[in-house]
């Protein structure tokens, strides 16, 4: 996985630093797709004119890489079926780093065992998988007005947080949306103001997860496991967003 980010800064993490490591996969994906660990570190690597939260989204605009210090993670095991034990090295600038490891299933905990380096300290914490979910709302394509709200609905997700992700503009200045709603209800409100404030259209994806925030020393680090969510026909929840007023 590629994350657009400028040339390192010189030296090492300062203050306090954020960053997240996953473990994704496709779950029962047709066609299915291995578990990835993706790992992130430091965090969010992008700078924007606007950063608001309007009810359930994060909506970023004008958005552009900002110099990052990749930062290794040392040896890191996870515990999927098999375990499986990577060590995380600083990647080039550029790049977040992303590596296979095992199957995982919904209810499956998974365990994160950090053993540290200079620039991370150790850490472990257990995360359970989420359910997948089925996305059934009509999005793919269809004209999503702004004067009123959208209800998005789902099926099948009865645990973790389900996100709707929109990347829109390429290269340039882009804007990035993030909406998070508890996957339980089966249903979340993108709000009409919330709406207003999306970019015009842009590559809509939708992710299931359960995370855990874990603090040590200077870092603050999300431990998640997630799964792509799905169309009814089983294939990978990726949509082109249009809306119009």
């Amino acid at each position: 996985m590629q994350s657009p980010i400028d040339d390192a800064a010189v030296g090492g993490p300062q203050g306090p630093q954020t960053g997240s490591i996953f473990v994704f996969s496709g779950g029962s994906e047709v066609p299915p797709i291995s578990a990835t660990a993706t790992l992130v570190l430091p965090d969010d690597p992008f700078t924007c004119e606007s950063d608001i939260t309007v009810d359930a989204c994060r909506i970023r605009v004008d958005c552009n890489a900002i110099d990052v210090t990749p930062v290794g993670g040392g040896q890191i095991t996870f515990g999927t079926t098999p375990p499986v034990t990577i060590v995380s090295t600083a990647p080039a600038p550029g790049f977040a780093e992303s590596d296979d490891v095992g199957d995982i299933s919904a209810g499956q905990p998974v365990t994160f065992l950090i053993a540290g380096t200079g620039a991370v300290p150790a850490m472990s914490a257990s995360v359970p998988a989420p359910s997948q979910a089925t996305v059934t709302s009509s999005f793919d394509g269809t004209p999503i007005p702004t004067t009123s709200d959208f209800v998005l609905t789902w099926t099948g997700a009865t645990t973790g947080t389900l996100e709707l992700g929109v990347v829109a503009g390429i290269d340039g200045d882009f804007g990035l949306v993030d909406c998070s709603f508890p996957a339980a209800p089966g249903s979340g409100t993108i709000s009409k103001a919330a709406l207003q404030m999306f970019p015009s259209g842009g590559l809509a994806r939708f992710e299931l997860s359960n995370a855990v925030t874990q603090q040590a020393g200077a870092w603050t680090i999300e431990l998640g496991v997630g799964y792509d969510a799905l169309w009814p026909d089983g294939s990978y929840a990726q949509a082109v967003l249009n809306l119009t007023n």
